[in-house]
């Protein structure tokens, strides 16, 4: 079947890592929703990005007068991609005004074999985020990245563990890309957050073998295995030097993958420590923050563990409905969890009530940021 997409030359792989290429072989179509339906694709105005027309040799490819955007060659002075010369036939797509078109791929009869959408405009972060990643990758001109968050940005939770994109989505930890062949089962939350979070927005550098889970914020525990969730007390110190350092990573347009509490009690205490990576604890991707640093826009790995509609991209091409992979965090002071008693500023970085879905306050499995690859 003859379609455009993203390049199927470039991918997102990691052997170290025991990561399947990504996107699934066969699935580099731009689709709106799911493995099927309407496809479509957003550029930001001003930005040049490479496509794919496939399974299409000798097909015309064609763009409708005063279309906001302009087929351009891969290198320059080759003749100009009017028509497929190859069944995996790459071009370039400059996207010169604001507005919308589409791209057909017509054979010799005539008949159009393929169809793309194309919506040319501002990419705009979240209404509430001063730093935006996600808005970032819109911004930018590479291809597979904006596939790789429309993915996901469209994935919706439908039923128990049923959802419309789970298997090729980059961020979903239980999807065909993200199964560990040599480690026969699916690769962990915490795995997924730093090498997917590295491919699509970069992630800050570590040494190798730096257990950044072994550094959390919270105070020294006694015993071998938490009692209470409320035993684990913060000092608003360590959470205001994190809440900078995450603050930095964001602003150099590094996302920040960080280990959090959801279910603790019963978890065992190394230490004086909770080690995140443990059950009871999990990993999500922070890829935003308000100007205050109060408020933190996050990517979860568990599909359905965390759920909100992202209102930013390009207009006519926004994602309603609530994606099933976004949350917020917000910076919080809970007297009950404070050290000290004169503690009175914020002292924790907990999941918000206006996005929490599987994790919750009132089924107390929230979450909350113990530790940070920084």
């Amino acid at each position: 079947m003859a379609y455009f997409g993203v390049p199927e030359d470039r991918t997102f792989n990691n052997a170290d890592g025991n990561l399947r290429a990504w996107p699934i072989p066969g699935e580099f179509q731009i689709f709106v929703s799911g493995l099927d339906g309407d496809e479509r694709i957003g550029i930001q105005t001003g930005k040049v990005i490479e496509l794919q027309l496939t399974d299409a040799k000798d097909c015309r490819i064609e763009v409708r007068a005063g279309s906001p955007v302009e087929l351009m060659p891969m290198v320059a002075g080759a003749p100009h991609p009017t028509v497929a010369i190859s069944d995996k036939y790459k071009f370039k797509l400059s996207a010169r005004n604001p507005g919308r078109t589409s791209l057909s791929a017509v054979d010799a009869t005539g008949k159009s074999r393929a169809k793309l959408d194309v919506i040319v405009g501002d990419f705009k972060r979240h209404p509430t985020m001063s730093i935006d990643l996600i808005a970032q990758v819109g911004q930018g001109a590479d291809s597979l990245k904006i596939h790789a968050l429309q993915r996901m940005l469209n994935n919706r939770w439908i039923s128990d563990d049923e959802f419309t994109n789970k298997d090729n989505n980059i961020f979903e930890q239980k999807s065909y890309s993200n199964y560990g062949v040599k480690l026969n089962t699916n690769l962990t939350c915490g795995l997924v957050a730093v090498y997917r979070g590295e491919q699509v927005f970069g992630i800050p550098f570590l040494k190798r073998g730096d257990d950044w889970y072994k550094r959390p914020v919270h105070e020294p525990l006694s015993g071998n295995r938490l009692a209470n969730r409320s035993d684990v007390k913060y000092r608003s110190p360590k959470i205001t030097a994190l809440i900078a350092q995450i603050v930095s990573a964001l602003s150099a347009g590094q996302a920040v993958p960080v280990a959090v509490l959801d279910d603790p009690v019963g978890m065992t205490i190394y230490g004086g420590k909770l080690i995140a990576y443990d059950p009871g604890g999990h990993s999500v991707i922070i890829v935003g923050c308000n100007a205050a640093a109060t408020q933190f826009l996050y990517i979860d790995p568990w599909g359905g563990g965390s759920w909100m509609e992202y209102k930013g991209g390009i207009s006519g091409n926004e994602i309603p409905g609530k994606c099933a992979h976004l949350g917020l965090f917000d910076v919080i002071h809970n007297p009950t969890r404070r050290a000290t008693p004169t503690d009175h500023a914020p002292i924790m970085i907990r999941g918000s009530s206006l996005t929490e879905a599987s994790f919750n306050l009132t089924d107390g499995n929230f979450l909350e940021v113990v530790s940070a690859r920084l």
